[in-house]
């Protein structure tokens, strides 16, 4: 029930102009003088109150005058100008999500603010308010901070009021009441001299700590007279969040008809605004209270208006969040848009340039193509086939070796450096034997494939034992389903295949490898088959995180695109699924998978079983 008091400077500095009635009169007269506006300051200071009023409202129009105002401003050297535009544009990308952009941009200006303390103020306070949005707390005291150091050196009162008051509430949002109340009666006392009368932000903001911390009779005091002054400046959303404070505090008070009325005049008044947000909290409120003294039905009425008004607004949220990113496309068009246009020139005269260039080689190569094209084309051909054996074989090295190599290389370090006693090295030793076991094997396997692919890839058939091989498998990625606490179950009956071991091997590996990447800890493996239509079948089926369709298509066509990570951050290459491709392929047989996004994946492949 806390006010981010760090947000109230946001409203003032962005949002509070936006939502006026009569922005586009506003916006339409700035325009009709901008037109007219023979100066460059004062078209920079048109271009940054058309920013402001029309962020709310029309963004990508915002973004292009702050865009406007600062290749002005820097035409023309003009740092102040320079930095404030840098801060609109900064507005606009934390509107829109965009934080990492926004924060970056305003390290930017406070570079370029250099010795001036008013520039100095305004960038120190909007990376505090980015990095409040975000929950670092640490690093919006100390911009906070920083900020009122230099209002302070000023005097300037107004964004001293603002600092002492962000700082207030950063103490609010670390938990630190007393800190908290400390700075917000400072801002109190500050807004009766320097404005003669108390804000009822800050006075709303120290009912709330009062509240916090059990003082409910001064907590109500505050409360009130934050709506006395709301009553007077006649701002209605501020008398429904005050409404909604004094229904709580006197709920917590035990006084729960006067609750009941001051919710209600909340809620009223959230209405007429078609403020959700407002309508949540009173309904929570009166839902207590009709508990409380056991009327039920009331009771239940406003829980179910709660869950309504909770569902619309998390409507809105979406609404807007769809609104974002087609803010950031448009951006991004935009900032395509003014990119080239600054460009054209040298550009245009850069391709022609290349396009001669372009056009005077090809004839080159084209004739030289001619006269050689008999030459090389054997050279070529066998060039082709060495250099696919070879990424074929690098592929295979990389992708399954690097994790059982690193695992052996991580416990020799262990060891080397003295972290164990003789107990904890043996029994190191013990759990990696497999390991470096299983290693060995599958250097055998790659050296035996390797002797047999120097030009195509040609199985090796032999009758063996498909159970068998998935249970070897299994012993190969046994340390990794281990770390994640994941049972791999087997339950393929015994059946003899003709098929080239070691690839069967690496096909039922590479598989299991990517269930248990993508696997929940604690989770299981399904390993089963069956003879189908002449054709064994395997499944090995997880319950991870599952694949989107596009994902699922691109895993056997283009996986070198596919940028997912496991659910510890695991990452991968793809190469696996196409290795498990062409050995499957060679075979005259088939991979393929079904998955659903959050239940899991199943992998099939197939075999003949007239090989």
């Amino acid at each position: 029930m806390i006010r981010k008091t760090v947000i109230w400077n946001i409203l003032l500095v962005c949002f509070l102009p936006l939502h006026a009635e009569g922005w586009k009169e506003t916006a339409d007269s700035l325009q009709l003088l901008l037109v007219h506006e023979q100066t460059d300051s004062g078209k920079m200071r048109l271009y940054l109150k058309l920013s402001d009023i029309l962020l709310g409202n029309q963004p990508d129009k915002a973004f292009e005058y702050a865009v406007l105002a600062r290749k002005k401003a820097e035409a023309a050297n003009d740092t102040a100008f320079i930095v404030r535009s840098i801060l609109k544009q900064c507005d606009f990308y934390s509107q829109i999500g965009e934080y990492t952009t926004s924060i970056e941009m305003a390290y930017n200006a406070l570079n370029i603010a250099r010795d001036n303390n008013k520039l100095l103020s305004l960038c120190h306070n909007r990376i505090a308010t980015v990095h409040s949005i975000v929950g670092n707390y640490e690093e919006t005291l100390y911009h906070n901070k920083r900020a009122l150091y230099y209002s302070s050196m000023l005097g300037d009162s107004s964004s001293i009021i603002v600092d002492l008051h962000n700082i207030g509430g950063v103490y609010i949002d670390l938990k630190m009441y007393d800190s908290a109340l400390y700075y917000l009666r400072i801002t109190n006392k500050y807004e009766i001299v320097h404005r003669g009368r108390p804000d009822p932000y800050s006075l709303s903001n120290i009912g709330n700590v009062l509240l916090e911390t059990g003082e409910f009779d001064s907590a109500l005091y505050y409360h009130l007279l934050a709506y006395k002054y709301d009553q007077i400046d006649d701002q209605k959303y501020l008398m429904a969040i005050d409404q909604q404070f004094i229904a709580n505090t006197l709920f917590k008070m035990k006084r729960t008809g006067e609750a009941r009325e001051y919710a209600l005049k909340s809620i009223a008044i959230a209405n007429e605004l078609k403020a959700y947000d407002l309508s949540i909290d009173n309904y929570e409120i009166l839902y207590k209270i009709y508990s409380d003294e056991g009327n039920y039905k009331k009771a239940f009425e406003y829980s179910l208006l709660h869950t309504a008004a909770k569902d619309t607004l998390i409507e809105n949220s979406k609404q807007s969040l769809i609104l974002g990113l087609e803010m950031k496309h448009k951006v991004k068009e935009q900032e395509a848009k003014l990119h080239l246009l600054e460009k054209q020139k040298t550009l245009y005269l850069i391709l022609t340039i290349v396009s001669i260039l372009f056009f005077l080689s090809m004839i080159f190569i084209m004739v030289l193509v001619y006269r050689r094209q008999q030459m090389y084309r054997e050279l070529t051909d066998q060039l082709q086939l060495a250099n696919e054996s070879k990424e074929r074989l690098l592929s295979v090295i990389s992708h399954d070796l690097r994790s059982s190599v690193g695992t052996l290389r991580t416990a020799a370090r262990v060891i080397l450096e003295g972290m164990t006693d003789v107990d904890d090295t043996r029994n190191l030793l013990e759990s990696f034997y497999p390991v470096a076991d299983s290693t060995y094997d599958l250097l055998e396997n790659l050296l035996t494939w390797a002797k047999c692919n120097s030009k195509i890839i040609t199985p090796e058939f032999t009758n063996i034992n498909l159970k068998e091989i998935i249970n070897k498998s299994i012993e190969h990625t046994h340390h990794l389903a281990t770390s994640k606490s994941i049972d791999i179950i087997n339950t393929a009956p015994d059946q003899i295949i003709s098929a080239d071991k070691n690839m069967i091997l690496s096909v039922v590996r590479n598989i299991l490898n990517n269930s248990i990447k993508f696997s929940h800890p604690k989770s299981k493996v399904l390993i089963a088959s069956e003879i189908k239509n002449g054709m064994t079948i395997v499944s090995i089926s997880d319950n991870g995180i599952g694949m989107e369709p596009e994902q699922l298509k691109k895993i056997f066509e283009n996986p070198e695109e596919i940028q997912t990570t496991g659910t510890r951050g695991e990452r991968g290459s793809g190469l696996g699924i196409m290795i498990c491709k062409t050995f499957l392929e060679s075979h005259h047989g088939d991979i393929w998978a079904e998955s659903t996004i959050g239940k899991g994946t199943t992998f099939y492949f197939s075999l003949p079983l007239n090989n």
